[in-house]
């Protein structure tokens, strides 16, 4: 096919082509983002539970301690405490950054006005409870 283009065609097709590959992988759509790893994971005595609805809870050895909301924008997070004993109901909401690391998950302190909530996250990564 080359031999029946003339030359100038050729030189085009030379430099044309790399630019229309460049083009259409940047017009492609991005890969889909990470998403939130719902379940329980574990930190020292304390046990949270991330609901696939959003809801979130907080259990001391067995007994349940804060109970509420969470939303997820890409590696962000923020945490509404609803209820429970050791609930920063008053403090409002707490955001964080996220990141997982095969069975971790980590957090990293934005802005939250929750000592308890603060350490309780970025004390140690979360680990993924096993399933017994």
């Amino acid at each position: 096919m080359s031999r029946l283009l003339p030359p100038i065609h050729r030189r085009l097709l030379q430099f044309a082509i790399p630019f229309l590959l460049a083009g259409a992988l940047l017009a492609s759509p991005l890969p889909p983002k990470t998403e939130f790893p719902t379940g329980a994971y574990v930190s020292g005595d304390f046990t949270v539970v991330f609901g696939a609805d959003g809801s979130f809870s907080v259990s001391e050895k067995s007994d349940l301690v804060v109970e509420g909301a969470y939303t997820v924008e890409a590696d962000r997070i923020s945490f509404i405490d609803k209820q429970g004993r050791y609930a920063c109901t008053a403090e409002g909401e707490g955001k964080y950054n996220w990141k997982q690391n095969g069975e971790t998950l980590s957090f990293t302190k934005i802005a939250d006005d929750c000592p308890g909530r603060t350490k309780i996250l970025t004390m140690q990564p979360l680990t993924r409870q096993k399933k017994q």
